[in-house]
C-alpha cells in the first residue's frame, strides 16, 4: 500500500509530472492499467524520438540477509524484487522482465496509448527507480543491467531491433 499510493502515486507520478511539462507525451502506470494495458510501465515518456519507461520500486531486504555479507543470499534477494521471483515453477515478473515486455510492445508498435513513431527511430531508455539509499551502492546497476542485457539478448535472437536500446539505469 505504501509503494504504491505513496512512492508510486505521489512521488513519482507528481516528480514525473514536475520535471516533464506539457511538451511530451506521458502517461501514469494508472492512467494506461485504467487503459486496460496489462502490465503497464509505472510511467511513460516519449519525447521527440526518446522514449523513457519507468518501473518503481520501494522494497527492503530483510536484516538477516543483510548482515550475512554473502554475495550469493545478495544476489538472490536482488533478484527476486528486481528479475522474476518462481512461485510454484510459475515466474512472477519483476521490473527488468516488466521492462523487456513494455519494450516488446514498443518495437512492435503495440503500445496502444502511442504508436505515432518508428520502432527503428525512437532511443529507449529503461530506468528502475528505487527509493532507499541502500541500493545506491558501486556494482548494483551492474548487477541489474546483467539480467536486463541477457533478456535483451534474447530479444535480439527473435528478431527484434534492439540497436537503440539504452542500458537499464537504477
Amino acid at each position: 500500500l505504501f509503494g504504491l499510493e505513496f512512492s508510486e502515486k505521489t512521488l513519482l507520478y507528481k516528480i514525473m509530472d514536475l520535471i516533464y511539462g506539457k511538451d511530451c507525451l506521458k502517461f501514469s502506470g494508472e492512467y494506461l492499467q485504467s487503459q486496460g494495458i496489462d502490465g503497464a510501465p509505472d510511467y511513460y515518456i516519449r519525447k521527440g524520438e526518446n522514449i523513457l519507461i519507468f518501473e518503481a520500486k520501494d522494497f527492503l531486504i530483510p536484516a538477516s540477509e543483510k548482515v550475512s555479507f554473502d554475495y550469493d543470499i545478495y544476489k538472490e534477494a536482488f533478484k527476486e524484487k528486481l528479475y522474476y521471483k518462481s512461485i510454484n515453477k510459475k515466474i512472477k515478473r519483476k521490473a527488468v522482465l516488466q521492462l523487456i515486455e513494455n519494450i516488446k510492445l514498443i518495437l512492435r508498435n503495440n503500445f496502444s496509448q502511442d504508436t505515432n513513431y518508428n520502432f527503428r527511430e525512437v532511443s529507449i531508455f529503461p530506468i528502475i527507480i528505487t527509493y532507499d539509499l541502500q541500493f545506491d551502492t558501486k556494482g548494483f546497476n551492474v548487477l541489474i543491467n546483467s539480467w536486463f542485457q541477457k533478456e535483451l539478448e534474447k530479444l535480439k535472437e527473435m528478431g527484434f531491433y534492439t540497436d537503440k536500446i539504452n542500458p537499464v539505469v537504477i
